[in-house]
């Protein structure tokens, strides 16, 4: 039977501790999660991204692959909601009963007196949700607009680096902050051949004053480019500063 030996010197420490380091590095990395993510009541398209992200972020580091993959401004407060595998997703069109949902997944800085039952976002990792198949997972940013996505997993793969984040697809224009349910009114606006003078201002704040507004507009095949190659090559520099966001407006997602 082994017995346990304790360290006697430094040079025995050091040597214990860089054992253990090659060990921890010899070990298969965990799989990501291939997920999809689609933002609920968008049509013509369905705004959506399937992202491959590793299985340790913890939330507040998902908020940030969510942010940069949907094109959001990073302006407004946001939740993630965990129901069990019976409560239908909030995109089935159904009421959903209060008790399914189990807790709420908000950033610490964020104050919640509603006494609802609340865990924070750096103390949950993607594993323990993501990983137990008796759960579902929706994520609101805006609690005013109320954009809330339906994340799914749709299989497991290979880690594209170490912690790194990718977007494999998706569809859609990102959807324009502060734009209420007028989305698909702005959509159709842009359209017109003779829009009026109201719906002319309108595209004027959408063009120049929207914070992560398209100078470029929605017309034509408008509401359906994105840039993936924008997005991945954000997911990359997210990844290598440590899953903490750039300087709000540093970044462009529309081409």
């Amino acid at each position: 039977m082994l017995k346990y030996q304790p360290v006697k010197s430094l040079t025995e420490l050091f040597l214990h501790k860089q054992l253990l380091r090659l060990c921890a590095n010899m070990s298969p990395p965990h799989p990501n999660f291939v997920i999809r993510a689609t933002l609920h009541g968008t049509t013509n398209p369905t705004i959506s991204r399937i992202l491959s992200v590793p299985h340790d972020l913890d939330f507040g580091e998902f908020h940030q692959v969510l942010q940069v993959a949907f094109g959001w401004a990073r302006t407004h407060l946001y939740e993630f909601a965990v129901k069990t595998a019976d409560c239908p997703h909030i995109g089935s069109g159904m009421l959903v009963p209060l008790e399914g949902t189990l807790y709420y997944i908000l950033d610490d800085s964020d104050p919640d007196e509603s006494g609802r039952r609340l865990r924070y976002s750096d103390e949950v990792r993607l594993f323990e949700i993501l990983g137990n198949s008796e759960l579902r997972l929706e994520y609101t940013y805006d609690m005013g607009d109320n954009h809330t996505h339906i994340i799914e997993v749709l299989r497991r793969e290979p880690p594209i680096q170490k912690r790194g984040s990718a977007c494999l697809e998706g569809e859609g224009h990102p959807c324009a902050e502060d734009i209420g349910g007028d989305w698909k009114k702005l959509k159709n606006i842009y359209q017109k051949a003779n829009p009026t003078q109201e719906e002319k201002e309108k595209m004027d704040w959408y063009e120049n004053m929207c914070s992560n507004g398209d100078s470029n507009g929605l017309s034509g095949n408008g509401a359906y480019r994105w840039d993936i190659d924008s997005v991945n090559r954000q997911l990359r520099s997210l990844a290598s500063n440590n899953y903490k966001p750039t300087p709000p407006g540093s970044e462009i997602i529309m081409v």
